[in-house]
């Protein structure tokens, strides 16, 4: 066992928790002064494990004791981002929470359906291996964090005590996701960490998100690097060419072959863009009665969160979306099992995109078979889930929950629409900036080695004196 070193007096210590410190998921800091800990996100683990290795993962002890922690700090609600705040809870934590207005309702929908899920999960495994597996949390440690929970405004800094500032700042990645600056005052001494959490793609204008602003001043920024490996640029062009294919795809699959069409998507803002961008190109088309199919009851309640958080223009036009006559809502499987079986053509909006659990599953086992129909896939899928596996199989057969399906439906990859920031704007971003540190997480752990030599490069092309830290898992900065 390796034996921490004990923090040097008045200095601040920044400890990267998660196991985003190697990965691309589980996002967690912990920020450590004289007199407070503060932790920055708290996020689950979304890999390519088994079952049993996830759980084993999510539900380990966390490195620090939870009821310790003075201040737990969201930035926004994606799953690999907050999924684990219940379980601090429900492990003695009694801290208060702070996080951007609006992100209160989104993370309470996500994290009671994260719940369900590690209901379902606990009793797999107990199946499996026949012994107990408690649920990591349930919807009661859901309610606990939400007594805790306190929202702030945005671009504005507000004074959480003498000791503690913030001011959250968007970041352009989904729906009221912010960065988060904080002011850390530790024995009269004022320090500036930023953290970004996820970035949107600048070069693509996305529906419902607000616009990224860079924070250009930090004496260590917390920067993320998941396109860390992408050398190639993916902006409005290819979103024009996305949009062409869809037209497209749904032309020649629906209209004139009755085929169905598969988009497997994630609940939330990704069904809501997607959604989007076919109602643009489909409303105004008198003939088109081809019905487009939200069938995840996850989707539905995020998309009626977005029409309330929603403002002016931008709410207008999801109104209009979601009252489109070619809409159709279905809460039940039994309605999707309907709509799978009939000779009728349509498109399915579905979860999950990864396609490792949620409808999308079941519908792509049976659409998969006849050479009319089609899959769409439109963002990230992990190596070893089952939209990988279809995305870049070349056999004849796939194997579906047990089942080999015939693989004769076309199948087809959108690049524009995975919202996240493209290696080339995030060296721009991180190399203007004046920051002392910049420590870079969340990104495959190869990749990011060379990203950060990279990174620092640039830095040094630019006459600044910056320093690139490629953080690992048991890397610690003092300040």
């Amino acid at each position: 066992m390796v034996k921490r070193m004990s923090k040097p007096k008045n200095k601040i210590r920044v400890r990267f928790v998660g196991t985003n410190a190697e990965d691309v998921t589980g996002s967690c800091v912990l920020v450590e002064t004289n007199t407070k800990k503060i932790l920055i996100e708290c996020g689950l683990y979304q890999g390519e494990k088994s079952l049993l290795e996830h759980y084993k993962i999510n539900n380990s002890n966390f490195v620090f004791k939870p009821k310790e922690i003075d201040y737990l700090i969201l930035l926004h609600s994606h799953i690999d981002h907050v999924g684990l705040v219940p379980k601090l809870y429900k492990q003695g934590a009694t801290c208060k929470i702070i996080a951007p207005k609006g992100l209160r309702d989104f993370f309470e929908i996500m994290a009671k359906d994260s719940a369900f899920i590690m209901d379902k999960e606990a009793e797999d495994l107990r199946k499996k291996f026949k012994r107990d597996f408690e649920p990591i949390y349930t919807s009661k440690e859901v309610e606990t964090a939400l007594s805790y929970w306190n929202e702030y405004e945005k671009e504005q800094i507000i004074e959480i005590e003498e000791d503690l500032k913030i001011r959250f700042t968007n970041s352009g990645h989904i729906i009221n996701a912010c960065q988060g600056e904080f002011w850390i005052k530790n024995n009269n001494r004022v320090t500036k960490i930023a953290v970004t959490s996820d970035l949107g793609n600048v070069a693509v204008k996305n529906f419902y998100i607000e616009d990224f602003q860079p924070i250009e001043k930090a004496n260590l920024l917390i920067g993320e690097a998941t396109y860390a490996k992408e050398l190639k640029h993916i902006g409005d062009k290819n979103r024009r060419k996305d949009l062409e294919k869809i037209k497209s795809i749904i032309t020649q699959v629906c209209v004139e072959n009755k085929g169905k069409i598969l988009f497997p998507v994630f609940a939330l803002q990704r069904c809501q863009t997607l959604l989007t961008c076919i109602y643009d190109l489909f409303n105004e088309e008198d003939n088109f009665n081809i019905p487009i199919i939200i069938d995840s009851p996850l989707a539905l309640k995020l998309s009626q969160e977005f029409l309330k958080e929603l403002k002016g223009e931008q709410k207008e036009k999801f109104e209009k979306v979601l009252q489109w006559q070619n809409l159709k809502q279905e809460k039940d499987f039994e309605g999707t099992q309907e709509w799978v079986n009939s000779k009728e053509p349509c498109v399915f909006l579905s979860c999950s995109g990864m396609m490792n659990a949620g409808r999308s599953v079941y519908i792509a086992s049976q659409i998969l078979p006849n050479v009319k129909n089609c899959i769409v896939f439109c963002g990230y899928a992990g190596e070893g889930t089952l939209a990988y596996k279809i995305k870049n199989n070349k056999q004849k057969t796939i194997t579906i929950e047990g089942k080999k399906v015939p693989c004769r439906s076309q199948v087809i990859n959108l690049l524009s629409f995975s919202n996240h920031m493209q290696r080339k704007d995030l060296l721009q971003y991180y190399s203007n900036g004046n920051y002392d540190k910049i420590a870079i997480v969340h990104s495959e752990f190869k990749s990011k080695i060379t990203f950060c030599e990279e990174l620092q490069k640039e830095i040094n092309k630019k006459n600044k004196t910056n320093k690139v830290i490629c953080v690992n898992k048991s890397t610690e900065i003092l300040l």
